[in-house]
């Protein structure tokens, strides 16, 4: 009994520390792409907006532009391109800011003639008309001359000093910053659509509340009645009353994709989102793992005439095997950043 709880502890003390870490990595990240080294600003967040996870994968997409950029038609050529694929990130923004469309539209005129010459075409992923405008979106305008300073095509304004009341829209100012709007509506989702699943998950997780104390109270005042093989029915309740019991905090407090007004724009914002998803996942893979050691020992019950004392001499193994299987999976998520955000459940998911 003590070396399953043992390497239960050792296990969540390991998650715990992965997800500290986990989440202070998954901010504003240093440019790496030589390409895009000194142009006013060093760093960075993805994915970005072609798409690409990682800026190893934004680079290796932005050696086709290799020969566009050298050519340096526009003194804003650089610029424009590496705020596609490797977009300006400020921690008093929960966004990457892309350039805006007057900075798309002159980098086109200035080389129009040049790509006409050598028979190309402008990028079609580059269409001026899907970059934002100020100032119903925050975005990067094309600097003035005065703003030129060795070679650097832009040299943006202290972020600090960013009119946080001109805000883009579905955000609002909170602090020093403008934050997105912690409403399920904004997410393109029918309010029929909220309220059906808000009534789904307070109906099914008060019904599986009741059955859940019910067990465990009888287990608190008979625990013989749960001697194995029924021990598993203990683990299982368990597994359900956890689970249950988030579901209905979430259908009493809100989503736990939002932080007071705010909402999450990626999970690592917020451990205890990042967490309740592994909580969850734990719980699921251990109630199935349970279900499974549960056919088990009444097999070896009734079958093969096991005693109950017999079977309690492997319980530790069975123990082991059980939350060792259910715990691997979450280092494997968090390693992996295999998590996104359900806006309509309000929950941080493990992507399938």
């Amino acid at each position: 009994m003590k070396s399953w709880k043992n390497a239960v502890f050792v296990l969540f003390f390991l998650f715990l520390i992965i997800s500290v870490k986990l989440s202070d990595s998954l901010r504003c990240e240093k440019i790496s792409t030589a390409l895009c080294q000194n142009l006013g600003y060093n760093s960075t967040l993805m994915p970005n907006f072609m798409g690409h996870e990682n800026q190893k994968d934004a680079d290796v997409a932005l050696r086709s532009y290799e020969p566009f950029l050298n050519h340096k038609c526009s003194k804003n050529i650089r610029l424009f391109i590496c705020s596609v694929f490797v977009p300006m990130c400020s921690e008093h923004v929960p966004e990457p800011i892309q350039a805006c469309r007057a900075l798309c539209e002159q980098v086109k005129n200035d080389c129009s003639d040049s790509l006409k010459k050598l028979g190309l075409d402008w990028p079609q992923e580059l269409n001026c008309s899907s970059f934002p405008e100020p100032p119903t979106e925050l975005c990067m305008q094309q600097p003035e001359d005065n703003e030129i300073v060795h070679g650097n095509y832009f040299n943006p304004e202290d972020i600090d000093n960013l009119n946080v009341h001109n805000c883009p829209p579905n955000t609002t100012p909170f602090g020093h910053k403008c934050v997105p709007l912690c409403k399920q509506d904004q997410q393109d989702f029918r309010k029929s659509e909220a309220e059906t699943f808000e009534i789904w998950v307070a109906v099914w997780s008060i019904i599986c509340l009741m059955f859940t104390i019910f067990a465990l109270i009888t287990f608190m005042i008979q625990p013989k009645r749960f001697r194995w093989p029924a021990r598993p029915i203990l683990y299982l309740t368990s597994c359900g009353f956890v689970t249950c019991t988030i579901y209905l905090i979430r259908w009493i407090e809100g989503p736990y994709t939002c932080a007071g007004v705010s909402l999450l724009e990626k999970p690592a914002e917020s451990l205890s989102c990042v967490g309740i998803s592994l909580i969850l996942l734990f719980c699921d893979l251990a109630y199935s793992l349970w279900w499974c050691i549960f056919c088990f020992v009444w097999f070896l019950s009734a079958m093969k005439e096991w005693s109950t004392e017999a079977i309690e001499k492997i319980s530790t193994r069975l123990h082991t095997t059980v939350w060792i299987f259910s715990a691997i999976p979450m280092f494997y998520i968090l390693m992996s950043n295999n998590i996104n955000i359900n806006y309509l459940s309000g929950f941080c998911e493990v992507k399938t």
